[in-house]
């Protein structure tokens, strides 16, 4: 854009000159007394500019539907250039946006189109639901009749216990007797044995 196009309002003051124009953006900078609010510090092609701080970093951002920011720096001249420029990428920002929306379009067409169509193996997918609650039926019976039985054969131990522990009652018994028999102390013991006899009859 042509030097004498340029024309922008900082602080209440107009200028033509990108250098003044830049040098009192940074004027306004060193005014901010609170850098984690944001200030109004004028307007270019009529956007409101927003002067805050962020990560150490001054910012203009210009907002109406959407919003275009320029990083500042020491340098007047590059501070209004960047400002300029943030506006300057608006048509390229505008055709991104409709290109988006036409994707996002056809998107949602392809998406209708999907819905709408039947699907291929809806009866299959009847057969083997109906074919899985079936086994589902049977294997819940089978559970059932498993657990009754189980429940039969303990009340019938339980009944019986007594006699079946009456008629192991001598084999268990003799079993005892034998081992006590066979029973060998091991050496140590019979060592200990045998010596405590020998102090016995020495006394």
């Amino acid at each position: 854009m042509r030097a004498e196009n340029f024309s922008i309002t900082v602080m209440g003051t107009v200028y033509t000159d990108r250098k003044s124009a830049g040098e009192a953006v940074i004027a306004a900078c060193r005014l901010m007394d609170n850098p984690e609010k944001e200030i109004q510090i004028g307007k270019y092609r009529g956007f409101p500019m927003m002067l805050c701080l962020q990560n150490g970093k001054f910012l203009v951002t210009m907002k109406r539907h959407l919003t275009y920011t320029a990083e500042l720096s020491m340098d007047a001249a590059g501070n209004a250039v960047r400002i300029q420029n943030a506006l300057e990428k608006m048509p390229k920002i505008l055709k991104q946006h409709e290109e988006n929306l036409m994707r996002l379009q056809k998107e949602l067409e392809s998406a209708r189109e999907e819905a709408e169509r039947p699907f291929a193996q809806e009866e299959e997918l009847a057969e083997k639901s109906a074919r899985l609650a079936e086994l589902n039926a049977v294997l819940d019976n089978e559970e059932k009749g498993s657990g009754q039985q189980a429940e039969e054969q303990e009340e019938k131990t339980q009944g019986n216990g007594e006699n079946v522990r009456k008629e192991n009652m001598p084999e268990a018994k003799a079993s005892v007797i034998k081992m006590l028999k066979d029973f060998k102390p091991p050496a140590l013991i019979k060592e200990k044995t045998e010596r405590s006899a020998q102090e016995r009859e020495a006394v």
